[in-house]
């Protein structure tokens, strides 16, 4: 044989090895990038199911203090609505006493029919028509700095968002 022929023949023998060699490091290659794609998906999927999660957990906490808030603004509703009965009670006992006083019909120990009660049983009244006003005028201050605290609380829930 010629040395051209086996160079010939070596150089194709040689080409083919490379191109066998060549081929599969490209199949590795592909290989490798199939796995990465696998690893990049499932972690997507964990990430995905996770936010799910998270999502669903947040909104049941949403729901949850929304709930809170509406039993706590009723039963404060309900509250205000007693006060208010009460406080219009009291009025209804002060109207009556401050027309017993106007009318001089108080009924003190020595009410005479010509004066329509002497002036201590007056006084008497007088005095319990003051105290309890400024019980009343006490309890409203009370009640109407609650409702400040209320409102303050309604209005920061509203705005901060919801916080565990």
């Amino acid at each position: 044989m010629s040395t051209s022929l086996i160079y010939g023949w070596a150089g194709t023998a040689l080409a083919l090895v490379f191109a066998l060699l060549w081929g599969w490091g490209e199949h590795n290659e592909a290989a490798k990038y199939k796995a990465e794609l696998a690893t990049v998906q499932t972690e997507a999927k964990a990430a995905k199911t996770q936010f799910l999660a998270d999502s669903a957990q947040m909104q049941q906490q949403y729901k949850d203090l929304q709930a809170k808030y509406a039993a706590d603004y009723a039963a404060q509703t309900a509250a205000n609505a007693a006060a208010l009965a009460k406080l219009r009670a009291d009025n209804s006992v002060l109207n009556h006493a401050i027309d017993c006083y106007a009318s001089g019909n108080c009924q003190g120990v020595s009410k005479t029919a010509t004066t329509g009660g002497c002036d201590n049983s007056r006084s008497e009244v007088l005095g319990r028509l003051l105290e309890q006003g400024t019980e009343l005028v006490i309890e409203c201050i009370g009640n109407s700095k609650s409702a400040a605290t209320q409102i303050r609380a309604l209005i920061k829930s509203t705005t901060i968002g919801v916080s565990p």
